[in-house]
């Protein structure tokens, strides 16, 4: 089967997947003979969880990474990677007929797998095949169910907590936190950043038998511009890092990335401490407070990214940027709208080819009744037009979705 037609009937699976907790990925990891012999590295968290993901990648890229991240951006193949590079369209037809022949199967007894089960076990089937020596899994969403977790970790780590995806993970932080837990491994070690939940993540290690490292060290120093940060970390050693991903929310992602980085050499893996140094110091992670001319790209969709991106605007913009964006009908949009309207006088709107996205005079409605001067822009090629002739001189400021940042990515002709 071509790589397009393994992408469409993964994505198709929306319609008939049932999800019954980790069973269905259990099944598929069964019937494809995934058992890995390398160590596994977990990482969940509201916010945050794939720029540390990055991080960690860019760090031990030596020891042949696998990379397991969502969502993409521009292409599914993006979401899948060995040594930094998205899986081949070879491999998506290769490993994914084979996946999707398995899921046939299971289909006849009565299991059946969502998409994103379907691209877990796809990845899961990469790095294997392909010999990738260290995996790395980013959660979807939450922890005690996400289909990574039926992949046993040797080292986890837990970043951010906030509230996102309430009505699957609970209304109250203590709730999303214990979810977000569930990735634990009995006798294994999980770092934490610590700040909101972190009672509940101590509460569950200690119930689970894990070994939970919070927080993971110290900031000692640090300086930010609008391009990165400079810092002195503190771990079980030293470190003065160049952070290359702008916001000063990532000095935290890097000090969670270093003491899971400290601790994979339990594991059996090579990574000096200049490794370190140069693994962050080369990351680069797409559409997180990503600038390209004018624009300034940012996948932002909850409340809590939202506030992290408004204290990065306020830290170095003179004045505010005009808004392109777009948002999913399933967030808080109430709540995503208020955030924005602390920083953002003027909005653009636009519509998303995504049976998930609120219309773009609807958004625009809601983006007003927070004080924005907010336009429905129709596409958003259309959209990104009327925000470049409103901005001038200015910048025009991407976010809301990660779907919109890999539209307008494309349409800039940046490569994913």
């Amino acid at each position: 089967m071509k790589a397009q037609a393994v992408i469409e009937k993964i994505h198709a699976s929306r319609g008939t997947g049932v999800k019954r907790g980790l069973e269905n990925t259990a099944r598929l990891m069964e019937a494809l003979n995934i058992h890995p012999a390398v160590p596994v590295i977990h990482v969940a968290g509201t916010n945050g969880k794939g720029s540390t993901c990055a991080m960690l990648e860019s760090a031990l890229r030596s020891n042949r990474t696998g990379l397991f991240t969502s969502p993409f951006l521009q292409r599914y193949e993006e979401r899948i990677r060995l040594c930094g590079r998205p899986m081949t369209e070879e491999m998506v037809s290769r490993y994914g007929s084979e996946v999707l022949d398995c899921a046939e199967e299971l289909r006849r007894q009565g299991i059946h797998p969502t998409p994103f089960e379907l691209g877990t076990a796809l990845a899961a089937l990469t790095f294997q095949r392909e010999g990738a020596g260290v995996w790395i899994l980013e959660t979807g969403m939450g922890g005690r169910t996400d289909p990574t977790t039926a992949i046993a970790a040797d080292l986890c780590g837990i970043t951010s907590i906030g509230l996102d995806h309430r009505q699957y993970l609970g209304n109250t932080l203590d709730a999303i936190a214990r979810e977000k837990a569930g990735i634990m491994c009995q006798g294994k070690v999980c770092v934490a950043s610590g700040g909101p939940g972190e009672t509940v993540l101590q509460e569950e290690a200690l119930r689970i038998g894990a070994h939970l490292i919070c927080p993971p060290g110290s900031i000692q120093t640090s300086y930010s511009d609008r391009m990165g940060s400079d810092a002195m970390l503190v771990c079980r050693e030293t470190y003065h890092l160049h952070i290359p991903l702008p916001g000063t929310h990532q000095i935290q992602n890097a000090l969670l990335a270093v003491r899971m980085l400290e601790e994979a050499r339990q594991l059996g893996l090579s990574i000096p401490h200049e490794q370190i140094l140069e693994g962050i110091q080369e990351t680069h992670w797409p559409g997180r407070l990503e600038w390209h001319d004018q624009l300034l790209i940012d996948g932002a969709h909850n409340p809590p990214a939202v506030r992290s991106l408004g204290e990065y605007i306020r830290q170095f913009f003179p004045e505010p940027p005009i808004l392109l964006t777009a948002v999913m009908e399933d967030k808080d949009t109430q709540a995503v709208a208020k955030e924005f309207g602390t920083y953002i006088h003027t909005a653009v709107t636009v519509n998303l080819p995504e049976h998930r996205a609120m219309k773009d005079t609807e958004w625009a409605e809601t983006l007003a009744e927070h004080g924005i001067h907010a336009e429905a822009g129709g596409s958003v090629q259309q959209g990104l037009e009327k925000a470049v002739r409103l901005a001038g001189d200015r910048p025009v400021l991407v976010a809301g979705s990660f779907y919109l940042a890999g539209i307008v990515r494309t349409l800039a002709g940046l490569n994913p």
